[in-house]
């Protein structure tokens, strides 16, 4: 089993954008769909669903839509990071992410990254129908109670259980666990982390924001007396350079 476990998020932590950001853009009429979703009930991946079969009714294919999503790149850092950690048999690497399995695998093709050289990516299950409409399903059918996160995808729920899940399978507990991330679901994931366990956060995005909000100034978080560590990034090259500065140390450190 391996040492360590690095967990990604994927819009705006290895793209510099957001998949579903861009295709609720295609259309005028869908840019208010992101707002009070939850209070009616949906779950994430229901709006995204109802965003794109709009986008079909309104003779937008497959075309458009991977035009629109291709519009979003990976950058030379971040391919560079994934190509070591992909040859560091010391890692598990898993993304967690509320885009959909056909944006992600879109990019990742793109760009040249091989999909299977990661442990799982963990994403809104989507796929094509003869109507060229791209159907996106909810994550957990069962709708789950979460102040971060979307009703139908708790980040922190899942990870908590995978975590647990891989260890009990392998009799074996990782020594650290490193999560890179920028979003208000991403600090959920971060919660169910411990003191061993580094955060590596974006500057200026909503996980920056709540950690400010709710962790001290040595980087230990009010909501969780064992939590982990807080490291800041504001650019690829950063988020490579202080990664890598991690996963070569014996040692994992605060820079909060």
């Amino acid at each position: 089993m391996a040492e360590q476990l690095v967990i990604f998020d994927f819009d705006n932590t290895l793209i510099d954008g957001n998949t579903d950001a861009l295709i609720l853009d295609m259309l005028p009429m869908l840019r208010n769909m992101s707002m009070n979703y939850d209070k009616e009930g949906r779950g994430w991946g229901e709006v995204m669903n109802s965003a794109l079969e709009i986008i079909a009714q309104n003779g937008l294919g497959k075309a458009d839509v991977d035009e629109c999503i291709l519009a979003l790149r990976i950058s030379e850092p971040v391919k560079y990071m994934l190509s070591m950690l992909m040859a560091d048999e010391r890692t598990d690497l898993i993304i967690l992410s509320h885009s959909n399995e056909y944006f992600i695998d879109l990019l990742l093709l793109e760009f040249g990254i091989d999909k299977s050289k990661f442990n799982g990516i963990f994403t809104y299950p989507a796929e094509w129908n003869d109507e060229e409409q791209l159907r996106v399903r909810r994550f957990y059918e069962q709708k789950l109670e979460c102040t971060y996160c979307p009703n139908d995808f708790c980040k922190g729920y899942f990870l908590k259980n995978f975590i647990a899940s891989v260890e009990d399978e392998k009799r074996k507990q990782y020594s650290r666990r490193i999560y890179v991330g920028d979003g208000r679901a991403d600090y959920c994931a971060a919660l169910s982390l411990g003191k061993s366990d580094t955060v590596l956060y974006r500057y200026g995005f909503a996980l920056h924001r709540l950690i400010s909000l709710n962790c001290e100034n040595n980087g230990t978080c009010k909501d969780n007396g064992d939590s982990p560590k807080y490291v800041c990034w504001k650019d690829f090259e950063e988020m490579k350079e202080k990664l890598i500065s991690i996963i070569n140390s014996s040692l994992v450190f605060a820079a909060y």
